[in-house]
């Protein structure tokens, strides 16, 4: 999954979610039961 922050300067505001856990298709998950996200969050170049 990737987001846009909303900014008014678009060169560095991309955000990719990369889900850590389940396969694709299965519901996401977040956080687990020792309260650590599921979630890689990368910031991605303009």
């Amino acid at each position: 999954i990737e987001f846009w922050q909303g900014r008014y300067s678009r060169l560095h505001d991309r955000i990719r979610y990369i889900n850590n856990e389940n396969s694709p298709g299965e519901e996401a998950k977040q956080p687990n039961k020792q309260g650590v996200s599921l979630w890689n969050r990368i910031r991605l170049n303009p």
